[in-house]
């Protein structure tokens, strides 16, 4: 898995951005512009993008009326590149593995949505110690380039602050200690 974190390494984030669209929608055919807007990259540099992987027969070129869209081209090279770029990683995961063997925690949850690059981590125990968890939070940031943010309580003042309705929304269960 190591070699794989090498080789996203080196892809380009706009690249990705866009290669994430059509990964996502393997069906799907976008216009241009739809693509930049999704992906969030200028429409100049999504173009330059999309022309080169089509010339590497990674997307194709469907002619529509006078209209162009672009399609994922299903081959093996293009399967090969989603399991390489497209690393179905989950960091969410990976941190509580890292984190739930720190004595104390009763609960570790996941609260609102977890996006791609970051994700809000309520750890529940007594007398957590902060800075246990500021070295696995840094590691995650610098080497993975994903944002965690987590705060420790204790049972009670968890059970305070959902009473008083500051977490409510989304909440997903993502270890518990019997």
């Amino acid at each position: 898995m190591e070699k794989l974190h090498v080789m996203r390494a080196l892809f380009d984030n706009k690249i990705l951005n866009v290669l994430d669209i059509f990964f996502k929608n393997r069906e799907s055919q976008f216009f241009l512009k739809e693509l930049s807007a999704q992906s969030k990259v200028s429409l100049t540099s999504c173009y330059r993008i999309i022309r080169r992987l089509v010339s590497v027969k990674v997307l194709k070129e469907v002619k529509v009326s006078r209209f162009v869209v672009y399609q994922l081209n299903d081959s093996e090279e293009t399967r090969f590149l989603e399991e390489v770029v497209i690393e179905q990683k989950n960091y969410v995961d990976e941190f509580v593995r890292n984190v739930k063997i720190i004595p104390g925690i009763k609960q570790i949850i996941l609260h609102g949505v977890e996006t791609k690059d970051k994700a809000n981590i309520l750890i529940i125990g007594n007398k957590l110690d902060p800075t246990l968890f500021k070295p696995i939070i840094a590691d995650f940031k610098l080497n993975k380039n994903y944002n965690i943010s987590a705060l420790t309580l204790d049972p009670d003042q968890y059970t305070q602050m959902t009473d008083m309705g500051l977490y409510s929304g989304k909440k997903r269960i993502l270890f518990e200690k019997n």
